[in-house]
């Protein structure tokens, strides 16, 4: 059986829109790469860590930056892996347009799906405002699922969506009906919508109306409690889409992040709140970067749950982490870590990852 990594991103610089993650990455990216690389050499200070992922993303293309990450596995003697590709919609959260659009991107990724079919396995991203109807959005996720060498869904509510959008709906019947994943960004991040917040200020789903700001209005479009009426009873009107779509093969990314409340919601949402979904899973990337993280908030469920031990994925956010650490640095010291409280890796490297992945439409290898 493979080791699987599912959560990596290979899009570089030109998919970025001008104004994606605000002004230090925007000056930043007008460095030429053997700026940055100095830059890498002398400073880890907050505002210049942006440096370190952007060395990666201003390769010349997404093959150079899949091609670098297969060598550090093999140099680092990580094993043999298998990646999971992340694609992003960026063109709809009011940053700006890209030099290269979302279709481009995807094209790309075709591309090398299609010289690479034994080591990536892309996930759809889909931004509902890119769409007329759910009938639309359908389509284009049936035209890629898996005709195009697409194995499943990525949604990045942050980018300005919520998830229970009617127009996810039929999208969400069919992957639950054909057991389809679907991996959602959960954790207050850089990148998140940017435009004009106004459009939302009557909208059900806001539960943080004092969050003036978009860093910190993202919080609304994320909010995990709003996947179930059992999370947050007196907040909500409507069912959530746990509450729609019982069954949906869900993965909540990032174990949450450092949102304590989140981390509780998942584990909650793992166990069974909503009627008993064994289809929920949560992924360990980005968090695992963080040694104490994982310590404090990630050992002591995973040894104490056992079901948690079989709903947890190995993930990275490849190349997003290279801000916190060299991704075979940070790889030995979490495996490190999990070796010595007595946890299998190979329950989140292959088997959790190889059953996340399986559905009616695709069989992972």
């Amino acid at each position: 059986m493979a080791n699987y990594n599912i959560h990596i991103h290979i899009f570089n610089e030109p998919c970025y829109p001008p104004n994606m993650m605000g002004w230090m990455v925007g000056l930043l990216r007008s460095f030429p790469l053997w700026a940055l690389q100095g830059l890498t050499q002398l400073s880890k200070s907050t505002p210049l860590r942006y440096a370190y992922f952007l060395e990666y993303a201003l390769k010349r293309s997404q093959y150079d930056i899949l091609q670098d990450l297969r060598r550090l596995y093999q140099e680092a003697g990580l094993g043999d892996f298998r990646f999971v590709v992340l694609t992003l919609d960026m063109d709809y959260n009011g940053a700006g347009k890209a030099q290269v659009d979302y279709l481009t991107q995807l094209r790309q990724v075709i591309e090398l799906k299609a010289q690479h079919p034994d080591l990536i396995y892309p996930l759809l991203c889909i931004h509902p405002d890119r769409f007329q109807n759910a009938s639309k959005l359908l389509a284009f996720a049936q035209n890629h699922i898996p005709q195009k060498g697409f194995v499943g869904i990525k949604l990045y509510p942050a980018m300005g969506f919520f998830p229970d959008d009617p127009r996810l709906f039929e999208l969400y019947e069919w992957c639950e009906a054909a057991q389809i994943p679907i991996l959602m960004h959960t954790i207050k991040g850089s990148v998140y919508y940017r435009g004009d917040l106004s459009k939302f200020a009557n909208h059900p789903r806001v539960i943080y109306p004092l969050y003036k700001n978009n860093k910190e209005f993202q919080r609304n479009f994320t909010e995990v409690g709003q996947f179930s009426k059992a999370l947050f009873p007196d907040n909500r009107k409507n069912p959530g889409v746990f509450d729609l779509f019982p069954q949906l093969k869900f993965c909540f990314a990032h174990f949450g992040g450092t949102d304590f409340t989140w981390n509780q919601d998942i584990v909650t949402l793992i166990n069974g709140v909503n009627g008993g979904n064994n289809n929920i899973y949560t992924d360990i990337s980005y968090v695992h970067s963080d040694a104490k993280f994982v310590a404090s908030k990630v050992l002591p469920p995973l040894k104490t749950n056992p079901l948690l031990s079989t709903k947890l994925l190995f993930g990275t956010d490849f190349y997003m982490t290279e801000q916190e650490g060299r991704e075979p640095k940070v790889l030995h010291q979490f495996f490190k870590q999990l070796r010595e409280n007595q946890l299998q890796l190979t329950a989140i490297t292959e088997t959790n990852c190889q059953r996340f992945l399986n559905s009616k439409v695709f069989s992972a290898p």
